[in-house]
């Protein structure tokens, strides 16, 4: 089986004028090296590079590019060749290191040729990184700060792009036309700053424009690795695999964000009905929570008293993430004592209130369906109820390791007259705090290689070895407060069960690319955890298994 996001087209769009032969360079003597590292997480990646070089109107060459060439995936499998007879890699090389930096009269240069360049190249792959490099911003007063009354010489074109083209034109073709994942921009001084934030507003996504400051062009390379592995990592929890995953990349219907929390007093309060899981996490046991899956058993629900009455923001505060929007709310129901609303306890009754993004091509009856609202539900619970036993395993076993939980997840229904079907489904949380928001890992092997941390690496290698391989519990995110973590949103790969744990099980062969990633740490061997033969071993990465049987891997009888 092949993950079809398990792969990158990576272009570089650098600078081509005098001041930037250093970075040039850069690119050259490291991208081999940025692909094993990003190969480190994914071992899977199909990577294909290209090459933008762009200088100013009047320059002897004002643009220089080479097209996608596919890197081989190691020194000894170099069967990624052009057309030509040379690898990929090699072509790569060879045409960066012929790149001489020149050119460029005044201070601002002609960037808009550049990405025009870059959306013409041939994109392909399921995920699409722009990584611009430059030390000067676009001509025209709109994109940077000079003084081009004080000194001319700073920007000939103050008014604009001599040939009259529209950046929110130049944008939308690689944003929508060429459908880039992520533009990434790599600050080599403070005078591209004006530039950057201005394609914020003009792109139509701000969050489709990443940027970073370099205090010096050897941090290039490390940069590159961690926004090459976010790329991959943000399309892989709803990646497609062939003949095995329920949905793909789709462009979603895009809702205005508001970052601020609202002003509750002034927001109106909205009736709804919830429920939970029947059992309390501990009485519910693993045990029997396993047998419950395996059996194909729904998990038992009850109404959730304590939730009748909420106030919900009109807009989400974030669109990060892949599957849903997050909106803030407070839980508004009259305290079940005095019969008061609980507006002195409401700092105490935070909530987030999830919807699923909804893809282009679908509408809001097909994808605002209570089953997949219960099956999120579902999903989370089954991580908690795991991580409960993960904890005390730990304990008795007297392993150094953090605590772990899932916030409760409780389904809701807004109940009141007059508001469509398709309206009236969300789940709900109490919000995270404490901490930053990480993501520490995804469904499908990626690693955050600065924030992961060994429980968490052990937490999912333990449920698929406490479960005999029927499940893995991934995609790991959220807070890291008080020495323990707090998560939500996990996947759960169920290989037996395709048709629950929402789009995000991968099953087996979700679990084969964690263990692609993952080795072992002291968690793991404090818990008795075997390896699993997918991996790495001493550094190096075994070869080609192809399938793995859970019983034999787990046969109780083998050491």
């Amino acid at each position: 089986m092949v993950l079809l996001s398990q792969e990158l087209d990576l272009a570089f769009v650098v600078d081509g004028t005098g001041s930037m032969q250093k970075s040039i360079d850069t690119v050259r003597k490291e991208v081999n090296s940025i692909a094993r590292a990003v190969r480190d997480r994914f071992p899977a990646l199909c990577l294909r590079v290209a090459f933008v070089c762009y200088r100013d109107y009047n320059d002897a060459a004002p643009i220089t590019s080479l097209d996608f060439v596919e890197f081989p995936r190691s020194a000894s499998a170099r069967s990624s060749v052009t057309a030509g007879g040379q690898e990929g890699d090699r072509v790569f090389q060879d045409f960066v290191a012929g790149i001489k930096a020149d050119g460029g009269d005044d201070d601002a240069e002609d960037v808009f040729s550049g990405l025009e360049a870059a959306a013409a190249l041939s994109w392909r792959s399921a995920n699409r990184l722009l990584v611009h490099i430059a030390d000067a911003p676009m001509h025209g007063q709109r994109y940077h700060t000079f003084d081009c009354t004080a000194n001319p010489k700073r920007d000939a074109y103050p008014e604009g792009d001599k040939n009259g083209r529209s950046g929110a034109d130049i944008l939308d073709r690689l944003r929508r036309g060429a459908c880039v994942t992520k533009y990434y921009f790599a600050h080599l001084n403070s005078c591209t700053q004006k530039m950057i934030d201005t394609f914020r507003e003009e792109c139509g996504d701000p969050d489709w424009i990443q940027s970073d400051t370099l205090s010096n062009v050897s941090q290039l390379p490390e940069l590159i690795v961690e926004v090459c592995s976010s790329t991959v990592a943000g399309t892989l929890a709803t990646a497609p695999v062939r003949g095995l995953g329920r949905s793909g990349r789709r462009e979603v219907i895009r809702l205005p964000i508001s970052r601020l929390v609202p002003d509750w007093t002034k927001e109106r309060e909205v009736p709804v009905s919830a429920q939970k899981v029947g059992l309390p996490i501990g009485i519910y046991s693993a045990a029997r929570l396993l047998s419950d899956v395996r059996a194909g058993k729904p998990l038992p629900l009850v109404p959730n008293s304590d939730i009748r009455t909420i106030k919900i923001a009109a807009q989400p505060f974030a669109s990060d993430g892949v599957t849903r929007w997050p909106f803030y709310a407070v839980n508004a129901t009259p305290s079940a004592s005095t019969g008061s609303p609980r507006s002195q306890q409401q700092q105490q009754q935070q909530l987030v209130m999830k919807r699923f993004k909804r893809p282009s091509c679908k509408t809001e009856v097909q994808v605002h369906r209570r089953e997949r609202y219960l099956e999120q539900m579902e999903t989370q619970v089954v991580a908690e109820v795991l991580a409960a036993e993960f904890n005390t395993q730990a304990r008795l076993k007297n392993v150094q390791a953090k605590e772990i939980s899932f916030v409760p997840v409780s389904l809701l229904r807004v109940t009141e007259s007059g508001c469509p079907e398709e309206k009236r489904w969300f789940t709900a949380e109490p919000l995270l705090q404490g901490g930053a928001f990480t993501r520490f890992s995804n469904n499908a092997g990626y690693v955050n290689a600065n924030d992961y941390r060994a429980t968490l690496q052990a937490f999912t290698h333990w449920t698929h070895q406490f479960s005999d391989g029927v499940l893995m519990v991934t995609d790991l995110q959220g807070v890291l407060a008080d020495g323990r973590f707090v998560l939500t949103d996990p996947a759960v790969h169920c290989g037996e069960h395709l048709d629950r744990f929402t789009s995000t099980n991968l099953g087996e062969e979700g679990a084969k690319l964690f263990f692609q990633t993952h080795e072992c740490n002291g968690v793991c061997k404090g818990l008795g955890l075997r390896p699993h033969p997918l991996q790495p071993s001493g550094g190096h990465r075994l070869g080609m298994v192809t399938s793995v049987g859970a019983d034999r891997y787990y046969d109780k009888a083998s050491p």
